[in-house]
């Protein structure tokens, strides 16, 4: 892959010919304002990163409380998480529970004992924690979000993605400012040239990832001959989005994707052809 500034160009151009993307992130994201954002900027609320589970948030509760000598373990049997206090001496190491906390069916937040010091300090972390998406959650929905509008990864590792120009690249913009309305991340973006190391760049890089897709889907159909309908649906559903995602390159690599377009159409019949045989025929429906 060609270094960074062989795919850089300036602002003015970088709409027409894409851009690439990364991010860094720190701290914390409140759900309900990013939630906010995200309307005020008529995208899909279904993209919104899922909230944390009742488990996760007690877990990161309990992890503000931990010290050195202070540690969060699990109960026996999946029973909730215990704060347990390490006593070290000169011979010995022991092990004392200071609370327990478990999440009930209705996900409230139940420690025991209920007066316990570090109770209402649990408790406030807790509700904070379940509107709270971490780096974490963000990071990993930034990838799923960079691969809804079509980017690929320059490297195969990810890191640095390259949007490509016109819708895609204008929703990833409002993706990424009403992320940073509401949080300290920050998502960068580099605007890229129309340059033939570019184009190579690109070409390689979207040339990897659906070569990689569809031998792995023409893999799954060798190894199962009798792959079931919901199966077939599944890999139909891969296929046909790779597809998109190839259209989205036409403007800039123009036939450069051809023999992949092929390999993908020959893939679609063939799952296709599966499906029909996998469907039961009329007798059978009707009995």
């Amino acid at each position: 892959m060609p270094n960074n500034h062989e795919i850089v160009v300036t602002e003015n151009l970088g709409s027409a010919c894409g851009a690439v993307t990364y991010w860094s992130l720190s701290g914390t994201c409140d759900s309900d304002q990013l939630a906010a954002a995200w309307e005020a900027a008529g995208l899909n609320k279904k993209l919104l990163p899922a909230l944390p589970s009742p488990s996760v948030a007690m877990r990161r509760a309990l992890g503000e409380l931990s010290e050195r000598r202070r540690l969060v373990r699990p109960m026996a049997g999946h029973r909730g998480l215990a704060l347990v206090r390490e006593n070290a001496s000169e011979e010995d190491l022991a092990h004392d529970i200071e609370l327990r906390a478990k999440v009930n069916a209705v996900g409230r937040l139940q420690v025991s004992p209920p007066d316990h010091p570090l109770a209402e300090q649990l408790r406030a972390a807790y509700g904070r924690h379940l509107n709270e998406l971490s780096h974490q959650d963000v990071s990993g929905w930034l990838c799923r979000m960079v691969h809804e509008v079509h980017a690929t990864p320059l490297r195969e590792s990810g890191g640095f993605y390259f949007v490509p120009p016109g819708e895609q690249l204008e929703t990833w913009r409002k993706m990424t400012n009403a992320l940073g309305s509401c949080s300290a991340h920050q998502v960068f973006e580099l605007p890229a040239m129309h340059s033939e190391q570019a184009v190579r760049a690109v070409l390689a890089a979207v040339t990897r990832e659906a070569a990689a897709e569809a031998a792995a889907m023409e893999a799954e159909l060798a190894a199962e001959e009798s792959l079931g309908r919901r199966a077939l649906q599944t890999r139909e559903r891969r296929c046909q989005a790779m597809v998109s995602k190839l259209g989205a390159y036409e403007g800039l690599l123009g036939g450069m994707l051809d023999d992949l377009k092929d390999r993908l159409g020959d893939l679609q019949a063939q799952i296709g052809a599966a499906a029909l045989a996998a469907m039961p025929d009329d007798e059978e429906v009707a009995s």
